[in-house]
């Protein structure tokens, strides 16, 4: 099991990297619930697009709504074959599904197009079917287990850590803001603020090296509301500010 789920992660560096597909993996909160909590952050890494729109486009609720609204679409149209499609922010995307005992359980993304003519389809179809089909595999070699709220608590905050706040993630899984927050300080050693501001040094990391963006709009785009405070704990987390971190890694 764990031999695959390395596989599906070398796959999907492949595919981002090397091929340059913007590529995500979202699942059902039903299929998300019985994986086991231990291979959850490494497939749960990839379950956001990490282009600097879209997490704009999740800096408000409404637009959050929306886009949990549209991949809750996507699950239940029961497509049977890889299909372009444009979202409700005007993102263009391949979307490949991912199937559990013939029901639409997740879908693979390749998302960050202006206009579907830009997708290039014919080497989505060749890419993405293998990695639908490796995650199907570890569906099947998935045992249920506990812990199926903080599961889906961690794909909440994955998904929505741009602008996402204690109340909201009781709402959505109908519990109180302590005993979320005792969860979820139990199971991972952290805050849920503090596990949101991991992942948006995450993005703003992966943002300072793929792209020229100044330091105030990455503060922005990964949903910090101060320049200083992100820089201050961007050093805490690197070492180094991230204007010296581009440098140092972009040599």
């Amino acid at each position: 099991m764990e031999r695959l789920l390395q596989n599906i992660n070398a796959y999907i560096n492949y595919l981002n990297k090397q091929c340059k597909l913007n590529t995500s993996i979202h699942f059902s909160g039903g299929r998300l619930e019985h994986i086991p909590s231990q291979y959850l952050p490494i497939l749960l890494k990839y379950n956001s697009h990490a282009n600097p729109y879209c997490m704009n486009v999740k800096s408000t609720t409404e637009m959050k709504s929306k886009c949990m609204l549209s991949q809750k679409n996507i699950l239940t149209s029961q497509r049977q074959a890889g299909f372009c499609r444009k979202c409700h922010a005007g993102v263009c995307e391949f979307i490949g599904p991912i199937f559990e005992n013939g029901n639409m359980v997740g879908f693979v993304a390749v998302s960050g197009y202006k206009e579907e003519k830009e997708i290039p389809v014919e080497l989505c179809e060749v890419l993405v079917p293998p990695l639908c089909s490796m995650v199907e595999q570890f569906f099947v070699k998935c045992v249920e287990n506990g812990g199926s709220e903080y599961n889906l608590m961690l794909q909440y905050l994955n998904e929505y850590h741009t602008n996402t706040t204690l109340e909201e993630v009781s709402k959505y899984l109908g519990r109180s803001k302590s005993s979320i927050s005792h969860m979820f300080k139990k199971s991972s050693g952290m805050s849920v603020r503090e596990y949101c501001n991991h992942l948006k040094l995450e993005d703003a990391r992966r943002i300072l090296l793929n792209t020229d963006k100044s330091v105030t709009e990455i503060t922005y785009d990964v949903g910090f509301r101060d320049v200083s405070y992100f820089v201050h704990l961007f050093k805490n987390k690197y070492g180094v500010s991230p204007l010296r971190y581009r440098k140092d890694l972009c040599k």
